[in-house]
């Protein structure tokens, strides 16, 4: 299964077949997109953090490319109700 969830919020990474990514090499990137529960939610905005932006950051889209060497967690969270959700990058 793609999905990790949390509470009401479910995060997929796609090119993943698991909620963690192994082996992304430099200048790669991937894509998270988030479902979020109930589809009728009136406010699906959700916010992109790195755990380690040195190493992998993630833009406003969702858009992750790894930038240096290390592991981080990129987290996506609902603006409406604080739910969260993890992506692990690891090399």
């Amino acid at each position: 299964d793609s999905a990790k969830n949390l509470g009401s919020a479910t995060v997929n990474t796609y090119n993943a077949k698991e909620p963690t990514v192994r082996g992304l090499a430099p200048g790669k990137t991937f894509v998270i997109s988030p479902d979020l529960e109930p589809a009728t939610a009136s406010n699906k905005q959700v916010v992109y953090m790195s755990s380690n932006p040195a190493a992998v950051r993630v833009s406003k889209n969702g858009q992750v490319k790894r930038y240096g060497t290390g592991n981080s967690d990129i987290y996506v969270t609902t603006v409406d109700g604080g739910y969260r959700a993890v992506c692990h990058v690891i090399e």
